[in-house]
């Protein structure tokens, strides 16, 4: 779900976030777990910033072959239903280390295709995400992850899932530390704005 998807420029972010233009060397248009991607952040939760994030939390497992190797799986998306039941998450979602991944769209495979699909009333969604330290290929990264939830009803035509999209009012609320986690879980819900395809 949700395999990739693309930014806003940071003049763009800056303006809708109404935060410091950042500068973000090494992003890429269209975002893929693993790359860097544009996140925004009040981790001490007196004022709003965007900084570069690895996307995706990690696995790592054993090889196969030399169990002395380590593969490291890259996990974009976490389940928020499931979020304080899983070890990879729990902790990080307790200690409510939220984010926002900026997204203009966000890609759907269909018929051998990523189509994108966009919100058609505003320019930027607000996709939900979690942050944290991860070790990915034996090196220690400043990652995200983005949230996932039940699909609205143009999202259930082709998929079971959907990223959880923050309405623009609750921003502040998802971002602030100060947010009980039960809090924000009630802002983990489909989408009511308006999807299509770009």
């Amino acid at each position: 779900m949700c395999s990739r998807y693309t930014s806003p420029d940071d003049i763009e972010m800056a303006r809708f976030y109404k935060v410091d233009k950042p500068t973000l060397d090494e992003i890429k248009t269209t975002i893929y777990p693993g790359y860097q991607a544009p996140v925004l952040m009040n981790a001490e939760g007196d004022e709003a910033h965007i900084e570069a994030r690895f996307w995706g939390f990690c696995l790592n497992m054993p090889g196969k072959k030399d169990p002395s190797k380590f593969i490291s799986k890259i996990l974009q998306n976490a389940v928020s239903e499931t979020i304080t039941e899983k070890r990879t998450f729990a902790k990080t979602w307790r200690e409510g280390r939220r984010c926002i991944l900026p997204a203009s769209v966000f890609y759907e495979p269909l018929d051998g295709k990523f189509k994108p699909i966009k919100d058609t009333e505003t320019k930027i969604m607000s996709l939900a995400g979690i942050w944290g330290e991860q070790t990915f290929r034996e090196k220690k990264v400043d990652a995200c992850t983005m949230l996932t939830c039940e699909p609205n009803k143009f999202m259930e035509k082709f998929h079971d899932r959907m990223p959880v999209i923050i309405h623009p009012e609750d921003v502040e609320e998802w971002l602030s530390p100060d947010t009980a986690p039960d809090q924000a879980m009630k802002l983990c819900k489909p989408w009511k704005g308006k999807l299509a395809f770009a």
